[in-house]
């Protein structure tokens, strides 16, 4: 499963794109993330499947397109 990581998500795992095994829900994901970067439980993300923000409970297939995307600020 490959995911896509912006700024301090990025950061922390010191990739821009990386693999998983797959996950059936976010949920599982993010437990996933957090057992491999355990950074990343300290943080508030949202995760987007596909280009579209997702809740917990939606499920993934292999083939979706998932970015990581923390808070972003600006002006």
């Amino acid at each position: 499963m490959k995911i896509l990581c912006f700024a301090a998500i990025a950061e922390i795992t010191g990739h821009n794109e990386i693999s998983l095994e797959s996950a059936g829900t976010i949920e599982e994901l993010k437990h996933k993330l957090q057992q491999k970067y355990p950074q990343i439980a300290n943080l508030n993300y949202a995760v987007a499947v596909n280009q579209t923000i997702a809740t917990t409970n939606q499920s993934l297939r292999t083939t979706d397109e998932i970015a990581l995307l923390p808070p972003f600020s600006g002006g």
